[in-house]
């Protein structure tokens, strides 16, 4: 794997380390988009900076700003998916469930979705990755 890359086009200029181990969401693969995610060990620790997961159940709070990375559908409103080639980042402010399921008029938001909106756009938005 190769680790501190942020241009699918640059592998070759990262740090290269082995996987050790592969975890997969067991709830991956029913049918859902909610559970597309893997952790990975690495063999040997990285020189690459990292972020830590926030373990505080009571975080974030209404209009903290929540940083959002991923090579994920740079165009989720076409039938086919176009996938970004440079990591991409985006800043959202946090959205309490109330709030948001108020804003949608029913019960959107399930424990592992939050929901977010921009500065400029306070209409929330949910999201389930």
């Amino acid at each position: 794997m190769t680790v501190g890359v942020q241009d699918v086009f640059e592998v070759l200029f990262g740090e290269s380390i082995d996987v050790d181990v592969q975890v997969v969401h067991p709830r991956y693969g029913e049918g859902f988009k909610e559970f597309d995610i893997m952790l990975l060990k690495l063999a040997e620790p990285s020189d690459q900076p990292y972020i830590q997961l926030n373990l505080e159940e009571n975080v974030p709070n209404e209009n903290d700003q929540l940083w959002v990375i991923g090579f994920g559908d740079t165009e989720p409103l076409q039938l086919i998916q176009t996938f970004a080639f440079v990591l991409k980042e985006v800043d959202l402010d946090y959205v309490p469930p109330e709030e948001c399921d108020l804003a949608y008029g029913y019960n959107i938001i399930q424990d592992h979705m939050m929901c977010t909106s921009t500065s400029d756009n306070k209409a929330p938005w949910y999201v389930q990755h």
